[in-house]
């Protein structure tokens, strides 16, 4: 255990891991030898999709959850997967996550009247963000006489890559749709300064940080009910929601908001302050201290 000395210097009552892919079992059975509580938080596809590979990732989960202490879960979805997968229903907490923006680089700028539209996705590209179905909705859309310029940033892998190309080619949208990549928060919120309508097109989701930024800054969302989403998301008050896997509904959704055919209600931006969070996270530790695990 030489590794984790700063810890038995410390002598913490709880160790809260944020990810749980780090935990091993040397790390799990330290703290069980220091009799330190522990939680780990969950946040998607480590208990939605991983788990799910092999039979090895889903003993690792059940092996984790067997000897943590106490689940964190960001959504209620998610908190009901670890359920599924052996974790008593007392042993969990679901608090729902805020988001630490930076405003800097964010102004509201967009023309009043211009020749395209800007649409915006942030996100990895990965099978579970859903972007087939955003180009495939896309597609429709400028059948319909839509134009739009759509703007990807995250990172991706090639394999990935390519198959978007592949769909983005097929549609004959490569003048349309933009990978920006990875970029920095600064860069993001000149991209969401611009932004006419965000984009979500999850397959599946905890609550992802991009859609409460979007949220923030009061720009009109067109998202799917994955996973934790509905959770967060209040339709025709933060924009509108659509079946997982509906491109067709999502570029209807898209049209009706680009062309002002749907009023959507004012929110206070409020609703989304970490202080709910910070006091939810300091009830749930006060609470496990007055649990005796061991």
């Amino acid at each position: 255990f030489g590794k984790y000395a700063p810890l038995l210097v410390a002598k913490p009552d709880i160790v809260h891991i944020h990810h749980i892919q780090i935990l091993n079992n040397t790390l799990l059975n330290f703290f069980k030898a220091t009799k330190i509580k522990t939680i780990v938080t969950v946040r998607g596809s480590d208990v939605l999709v991983r788990p799910f590979r092999d039979n090895k990732h889903l003993k690792f989960i059940q092996n984790v959850l067997n000897k943590v202490n106490y689940i964190h879960a960001v959504a209620k979805n998610l908190a009901q997967t670890v359920e599924d997968l052996g974790k008593p229903k007392e042993k969990i907490f679901t608090i729902y996550r805020t988001v630490e923006i930076d405003e800097i680089g964010f102004s509201k700028k967009r023309k009043a009247t211009t020749d395209f539209y800007n649409i915006t996705t942030i996100g990895r590209v990965h099978w579970t963000k859903g972007y087939v179905d955003a180009i495939k909705a896309l597609n429709v859309l400028k059948s319909n006489g839509v134009n739009f310029k759509y703007h990807i940033c995250g990172g991706y892998e090639i394999d990935l890559f390519d198959e978007l190309n592949y769909w983005i080619r097929k549609y004959k949208l490569e003048n349309d749709i933009i990978f920006h990549g990875h970029v920095n928060n600064q860069k993001i919120n000149e991209l969401l300064s611009e932004t006419d309508v965000y984009l979500q097109c999850s397959l599946t989701e905890g609550v992802p940080n991009t859609l409460l930024r979007a949220i923030h800054f009061h720009i009109p969302i067109v998202a799917t009910n994955a996973g934790g989403i509905p959770e967060v998301f209040v339709e025709n008050k933060h924009g509108l929601m659509v079946d997982v896997g509906d491109f067709e509904k999502i570029a209807e959704s898209l049209q009706l908001i680009i062309e002002d055919k749907v009023t959507l209600e004012k929110y206070s931006i409020k609703e989304i302050s970490a202080s709910k969070e910070i006091n939810a996270y300091k009830n749930m530790y006060t609470k496990l201290l007055d649990i005796n695990t061991f």
